[in-house]
């Protein structure tokens, strides 16, 4: 309810394990934190080697969202561009193109394992896309990559998905320049990092007079230091946050961390090398329920002159 108030239209779902390698959070020792990123969908090689998925747990979720509001997109990470930093071991299928780690329990041995070959994962792709497709929801699935850094490796992995689930759409938080021309025409949903889209502004507004079906937003993350929402942040950024993606002719505005919490965020939300406050925007009240950050209320507020700019526009209010 606390992501609807604030004016989320997207359903994140982890399709994989660790798709952002946990924040690295094996090898952060100096501060208390679980941010291992855990599979929303159960996955089974049967005895014969075949492969079958539960999407219930998946699907609750979602329905869940859009009973708040949350619902004009569902972004699926995990399935390409996944952070391989190995700081859980090698890749566990090492012929695909990406360092996919599907968990599943092997009826054979009665253990869990992993999924192990590029035809196992295709063979679970294409279960997803079937899913999605069956029960309509596809035209509003995203699959999604966040901040590729090589353009040879996201593109191998983009043409194999696409080969092998040729329904799906591609959204990608873009922090290089380059991809924003290099991969123009194969996503969907662009979110360049905030000095991508100054730097390539021209571009982005060619895309979108020649697809205007596209999306388009932009990010901020651990960085820069202004516009942000840290602790040490200015509060007022969250408003101009807001305002910059109406003035800037973007669709919406993209952030991580909703409650991407320590052990004790109440306590020490310290982690690594992230500025304080860049992993949450909520707190955990003893209650169980959301405390809402003074940063969160900016932000709600930042919103909402987004949506005020984007009315006064459609009504051609100039003044």
């Amino acid at each position: 309810k606390s992501l609807g108030d604030l004016g989320v239209k997207c359903v994140t779902v982890m399709a994989s394990e660790i798709p952002w390698n946990g924040q690295g959070c094996q090898a952060e020792l100096r501060y208390k934190a679980n941010l291992f990123e855990y599979s929303m969908i159960p996955v089974v090689r049967k005895a014969d080697g075949s492969i079958s998925a539960d999407f219930s747990i998946m699907q609750r979720y979602i329905d869940m969202c859009a009973k708040y509001g949350i619902d004009e997109c569902i972004s699926v990470y995990g399935l390409v561009n996944v952070w391989d930093c190995k700081n859980y071991g090698e890749r566990t299928a090492p012929d695909y193109p990406d360092g996919i780690h599907v968990r599943a329990f092997d009826e054979a041995s009665g253990v869990y394992d992993y999924l192990r070959t590029a035809k196992e994962l295709d063979e679970y792709i294409k279960l997803l896309e079937a899913y999605f497709n069956e029960t309509n929801q596809n035209d509003i699935v995203r699959i999604a990559a966040d901040e590729p850094a090589d353009v040879v490796a996201y593109r191998a992995s983009l043409e194999h998905i696409k080969a092998t689930a040729p329904s799906f759409k591609y959204k990608t938080a873009i922090n290089h320049a380059e991809f924003v021309n290099e991969f123009g025409n194969d996503i969907y949903d662009f979110a360049p990092y905030i000095s991508a889209m100054f730097s390539e502004y021209d571009a982005l507004m060619n895309f979108r007079k020649e697809m205007p079906d596209k999306r388009f937003l932009y990010y901020v993350c651990c960085c820069p230091e202004v516009p942000n929402s840290f602790i040490r942040s200015e509060l007022t950024d969250g408003y101009y946050i807001g305002i910059l993606a109406a003035l800037a002719k973007m669709d919406g505005f993209l952030r991580w961390s909703y409650t991407c919490w320590t052990d004790e965020p109440n306590v020490d939300l310290r982690y690594g090398p992230f500025p304080v406050g860049d992993l949450g925007y909520v707190y955990p009240a003893k209650n169980g329920e959301p405390l809402l950050s003074l940063r969160w209320k900016t932000m709600y507020r930042g919103i909402k002159y987004f949506v005020l700019i984007k009315e006064a526009e459609k009504r051609n209010l100039a003044a």
